[in-house]
């Protein structure tokens, strides 16, 4: 394995750092106009090796699951307001509770794609952490619209089964109240930390302290996780 001391790659440590600095356009041209034409120019081993990591990350990526965040967002807000306007109606004919259970259910149903992507496949750590952060946003946004509700609302047996890719159940949990589901987002947290430590990225390892701090804004069970 090459040192990885930048004393010793000045011209590696440089050419990261403007590599980072670049947009995603910028670093398609890099790679097209500049990179690629260098690779008939390695070494033969080096040609061979970069190929095999290139078809890596491909059949890697080909495993992503689609975590469509804006969509979700859509479907959530659409029943977050319905719930607000039903805080106005008289309790007999309110479906508050009816609406709560369909926007927690969306949740729980999103979580094995979340769980999946980070950990089995363990890729695209943003988006998995930008979802769970939502997820948690949520919960207590249907907290807030229910709060001057005096029947119980939030009080509902939830249970939450996170599966693996082929189906089996890797982890259940039950809960006898709503916010206590975030138990089960910093489950898929910490897994999805342990993972990020496991591969050893540095741009991953370098998000984990404001990942950590994202997760402490956002979840109330952050001192006795």
């Amino acid at each position: 394995m090459l040192n990885s001391d930048p004393a010793l790659h000045p011209i590696q440590s440089q050419f990261t750092a403007v590599y980072d600095t670049l947009s995603d356009s910028a670093k398609r041209v890099l790679l097209e106009d500049h990179l690629i034409p260098l690779v008939d120019s390695l070494p033969s081993t080096s040609k061979y090796n970069l190929l095999s990591a290139a078809r890596s990350l491909q059949a890697q990526y080909t495993q992503v699951i689609p975590l469509p965040l804006a969509a979700k967002k859509l479907d959530i807000d659409a029943l977050l307001e319905e719930l607000r306007l039903d805080s106005y109606r008289k309790q007999s004919i309110s479906r508050r509770e009816e609406i709560a259970e369909e926007i927690v259910d969306s949740i729980i149903d999103w979580l094995s794609d979340i769980w999946q992507m980070v950990y089995e496949v363990g890729v695209e750590f943003e988006k998995g952490h930008e979802c769970l952060v939502y997820c948690c946003q949520v919960l207590q946004q249907i907290e807030v619209v229910g709060s001057g509700c005096k029947c119980g609302f939030m009080r509902f047996y939830v249970s939450v089964a996170i599966k693996s890719r082929s189906g089996a159940t890797v982890k259940e949990f039950s809960y006898s109240s709503v916010d206590l589901i975030e138990d089960a987002f910093l489950w898929i947290w910490r897994d999805m930390l342990l993972k990020i430590l496991a591969a050893g990225r540095k741009s991953d390892m370098e998000a984990i302290p404001r990942m950590l701090r994202d997760i402490q804004s956002a979840t109330k069970q952050w001192e006795t996780a």
